[in-house]
This record gives structure tokens, sequence and C-alpha cells, in this order.
């Protein structure tokens, strides 16, 4: 008592708690990240409380942010169809002899949505399955399938805490008592389908050490769930069946908690905390970034329009074939002349290899004339060389070391039968390639 009245602060200190006593007023703080919150008040006066946003609010925010925009949509949505004077007309419904309180109609459900969206029946009836989907509500008394009928089936919305995103998803322990409790329950009604059946031998594996605790907590909720009435029943079983079905699906089955694509809000999420090293990582490609040489767009608009102009009268699509279409005329001479080897080649095919080397060596007839051309010269080692580097690259794994070997031994081993003429810059680079064998050791010199 003397320490309430007297104007010194005195204070308690615990592992986890601070309490402070000033002049009739009390101070509350917790140690954790977890919560914060500060009550003031004195004698005669009126208390007031403030709150501060804890770290667990913040991620919880963060998370928000994370999820695809469309989830809002839906959520929109689906408040909409909750409103007590514009939504879905909700109301106590009879199945079979059983009351099922706050159901709708799938009819209502598919009504409401052309109605208030301005659409046919079939759209309608397809973006209710997509909300149905992903857990906004459920099917009472069908736990197979999440899939809404226009008809007079029951369906009930699902809490807003179970829907998609709003929270982490359960863990696998969640998940075993809830299998675990339905294989203690009626086979007939609630018997496990085949792919539950194998996850819970597997999670019975994976969690042996706390099945005591799983089975004791299924064995608690089987008891509980004996004490409510028939129509409770009914609408918790297809509560909960519909809420695993989001969250565990079947094989092969759609599920909305997939990775998406589509970029969240908040773009990069948490900022990573950058090093030194990588400071200068960035300054040393920007500095290198100084020296590149660049090209302007009115030089790149010229080279398209100089490509454009070169090889227009060869596309096909541009071109009309000639002497006659073979698609058309039945006449087979366009396919004869433009195969792949010919033996005598059409000028318009000899003009086209006048345009670079490169469309000379791709073309198999250009390849055979300019072998033949090099052979009069005695240089068609060169050639040969090129083609078994080209091999080289198309090659299998196992003969990648083969082929390396014999290449350097035919074209690049002092005194071979086919020796090529290199530098010696290039030579040292061969020779580094040659310690570690790959498809690429001979690029340098091809």
């Amino acid at each position: 008592k003397q320490n309430l009245q007297s104007p010194q602060p005195t204070t308690l200190n615990f592992p986890t708690i601070q309490i402070t006593s000033v002049g009739g007023g009390t101070s509350v703080a917790s140690s954790s990240a977890a919560t914060t919150c500060t009550v003031a008040g004195g004698s005669g006066s009126g208390g007031g409380t403030t709150a501060t946003l804890t770290a667990s609010q913040q991620t919880q925010n963060l998370e928000k942010l994370s999820r695809p925009m469309a989830f809002d949509k839906m959520e929109g949505l689906v408040r909409e169809m909750q409103d007590t004077d514009n939504g879905v007309p909700v109301r106590s419904q009879k199945l079979f002899l059983t009351s099922i309180p706050s159901a709708f109609m799938g009819y209502d459900l598919v009504e409401w949505l052309m109605e208030r969206l301005g659409i046919e029946e079939s759209e309608a009836l397809n973006i209710a399955n997509q909300l149905c989907l992903h857990g906004y509500f459920f099917p009472v008394n069908d736990g197979k399938t999440l899939v809404v009928k226009d008809d007079s089936s029951l369906y009930r919305f699902q809490t807003p805490y179970y829907w998609p995103w709003q929270h982490k998803a359960p863990d696998n322990v969640e998940y075993a008592i809830y299998l675990e409790k339905r294989s203690m329950r009626n086979k007939q009604r609630h018997g496990l389908e085949d792919y539950e059946s194998e996850a819970l031998s597997s999670l019975h594996k994976n969690l042996k050490g706390k099945w005591d605790i799983i089975k004791m907590q299924a064995e608690e909720q089987v008891k509980l769930a004996k004490e409510r009435k028939k129509g409770d029943k009914i609408v918790g079983d297809s509560q909960e069946r519909a809420y695993w079905r989001v969250h565990r699906p079947p094989p092969g089955q759609f599920t909305p908690l997939e990775p998406c694509p589509v970029p969240s809000r908040d773009r990069q999420g948490r900022p990573r905390r950058r090093s030194a090293d990588d400071w200068q990582r960035e300054v040393d490609f920007l500095a290198a970034s100084l020296g590149r040489t660049r090209m302007k767009m009115s030089q790149a608009c010229e080279s398209l329009v100089q490509y454009h102009e070169i090889f227009a009268e060869y596309d096909p699509l541009m071109q009309p074939a000639l002497p006659s279409n073979p698609w058309v005329s039945e006449d087979i001479t366009f396919w004869q002349l433009n195969s792949a080897l010919v033996e005598v080649p059409t000028e318009k095919r000899v003009k086209r290899w006048s345009i670079s080397i490169e469309e000379l060596v791709t073309d198999p007839t250009g390849l055979i004339e300019f072998t033949t051309y090099l052979k009069k010269e005695y240089s068609h080692e060169n050639i040969r060389f090129w083609q078994a580097v080209n091999d080289l690259r198309r090659s299998a794994h196992s003969q990648i070391a083969r082929k390396v070997r014999e290449i350097y031994e035919e074209f690049l081993e002092p005194g071979a039968p086919c020796e090529i003429n290199i530098d010696s810059k290039t030579m040292e680079k061969v020779q580094q390639g040659l310690k570690n064998p790959s498809r690429f050791t001979f690029d340098a010199a091809a």
C-alpha cells in the first residue's frame, strides 16, 4: 500500500513481463516482440488504452500483401453474397428430416450472380464453382466434391477465418488428427479414401513420436462430436471436409494455394540486407557497363532494313514458289530443285551462298561444293576440322573424351596428318581445354 502511494516508481522484473507502478497509473510491457500494450489511469480520471502494431501483425500484413489480388475481389464478392438485405437468401433448410441452419440453395446462388454481375447462367455457374473450389462456401452432406449444382442442393458459407490466404497453411499434425478422427468414426459415412489412407500411414511413420498425443486429440474430438445435434454434426463434418479438400486436395485436383506466377503487390517482399561484397559487385558491374559499346536505335533500324532487303527474295511467304507451287499444281519440281542434295543447284540457291560463309556451309549442297573447291586448293583440312568440331558439339557425353583426342591427333598435334595453322595464343587455349575435355574444347580454334 505504501508503494502504491509513493511517488517513487516500483518495478518488478520477471523473465518475460515488466510491471511499473507510478502515482496510481500502471504500465505493463512484455519483453517479447509479439505484444506491447500500455494502460494509463489515475484517481478520478478516465482510463485510456494505446496499442502499438505488433510484429506478428506486421508479418500478417506482409503475407496479405504477398497474395494475388484476385483473392481480394473474390472475398469482396462473397461478402456481398452474405449481406442480409441484398445478398443470397440464407435460411434454415430441411435435409430429409434434419434442419440445416443458415443454408442456401444452388439455384438461388446462380440467380444472384446472374443479377448482380449481369451474366448468363453458364458463366454464373462457372464463377460459383470457382468460389467453391477456393473454399468460400461448401456443399452440405457432400464431402467428396466441391461442385455447385443449379438445383436445390444445399450450401453454407465458410467461416472467414478458414478462407484461403487468411492464415498460414495447416501443418501435418492437424491433418493427422483429422484423418485419425475419421478413421475412428463410422466407416460407411466417414471412411477414408485411398489417397487419405496413404497419407495417414505416411504421417504415422513421420510423426511416430507425437502419435499418442494425436490419437488423444482425435478421441476427444470424437467424444465432443457425439454430444452435438444431428444438424450441427452434418454442417461441421461438411465444413471440415471442404476445408481439407482445399488444403490437402486429391492427386491431380486444382488447389488455390499453389504459388501464383502473377507478381504480387509487394513486388520484392522484404528487402535483403546487402553486404559490402554485394555493393562492390554492383560497382564493378556499373563500371564495366560504362565502357560497353552500344548501338544507336537508328543504326539498329538500318540493320533490320538491310537484312530485309537482302533476304526478302528468299522468303517463301513473300515470294511465290518457282516454277510452281506443288501443293496447288501437284508438280514436284519445286521439291526436287530445293532438296538438301542436288547435282546442279539453281541460280537463286547459288546467289544465296554469296551472302555469307554461314549461308554456304549451312546448305548441304553448298558445303559439298565448298569442300571440293578447298581440295583443289590443298586446304580442305580447315573445313574438315570445322565439321569435326560441329560434330563434337552434338555428340553424346560418353564420346566426348574420345572425339577430343581424335580431333587433336588429326588436326592440332605437331606432325598431324591434317595439321591446321593456328596462332600460339589459340593453341594455349586449346591446351588448357584438353585438361578438362568438353564439347567446347576447340571453339577458340574453330
